[in-house]
């Protein structure tokens, strides 16, 4: 929930316990905003048993956010950091940091698709995964500069057609503020050439499919999910089916875009 006068965010995370014992922790997070001042902290203790996994959820208030849209694309960096509680003192085990933005996004038929309670319409532009003579790697440098006068331009919004965002991608649109369709697939179960992924489709959508929910989670510019483009399966009873499945899996996954 987010307004001009208070966000309320949802923090999750997992702690994985490799080691041969339990584990007690305290968990420790900081939000800051884009000068630098801290907006939200807090911590607590979460017991870990040996060689397994933990999840955590924890509710935090930001007043006054600042409201991220293509306008105004304000980043805040939220700090997690993990110490093992021991009797002689604490032991900082891991620090992860992760940019985000606050936002709310929502789609009705009368006034369409809205951002921070604002009618937006996409001007939106179809771009590859290649960076030309540089080949198939993705760098950063090269994304900031192509989002960059893609909104010159006067576009708000990309598709990455026909597969997954880079990570690069993803960070360059965050900071410029470029609404992402990010896409999952370019085939289904037909093939379109000879050891293509759709003789993997079957058995591997689903992880794809997490992957690119996990990468886009907390990329604010990321507004919708694409299950993929030039289907050969739509019009067919299995692509109808195909279809459902990945739609559900990517609500449950996310339920927020």
């Amino acid at each position: 929930e987010a307004d001009q006068e208070m966000a309320v965010l949802m923090l999750r995370g997992q702690i994985t316990n490799q080691h041969a014992q339990n584990m007690n922790i305290r968990v420790s997070y900081e939000i800051t905003d884009k000068e630098g001042n801290c907006v939200a902290k807090a911590s607590f203790r979460q017991f870990v048993k040996e060689q397994s996994d933990v999840s955590f959820q924890r509710r935090a208030a930001v007043e006054l956010p600042y409201l991220w849209s293509s306008e105004t694309p304000d980043l805040y960096q939220c700090s997690v950091s993990l110490y093992e509680m021991l009797p002689e003192g604490e032991v900082l085990l891991d620090t992860q940091e992760t940019a985000f933005g606050i936002r709310t996004i929502v789609a009705d038929t009368k006034r369409g698709f809205r951002v921070n309670g604002k009618t937006v319409k996409l001007r939106g532009a179809c771009i590859h995964h290649d960076t030309g003579l540089l080949g198939a790697e993705t760098y950063y440098d090269y994304e900031y500069r192509r989002v960059r006068r893609l909104k010159e331009a006067g576009f708000n919004a990309v598709r990455s057609a026909h597969n997954p965002a880079s990570r690069e991608l993803l960070t360059a649109c965050d900071r410029l503020g470029m609404y992402i369709m990010d896409e999952g697939f370019d085939m289904w179960n037909k093939m379109k050439n000879y050891a293509d992924f759709a003789g993997d489709f079957a058995t591997g959508w689903k992880k794809v499919l997490k992957a690119m929910v996990d990468l886009d989670y907390n990329h604010p510019s990321v507004i919708l999910y694409s299950t993929g483009n030039e289907i050969s399966d739509i019009g067919t009873e299995k692509g109808f089916d195909t279809s459902r499945k990945l739609t559900d899996f990517l609500h449950f996954e996310d339920s927020t875009r």
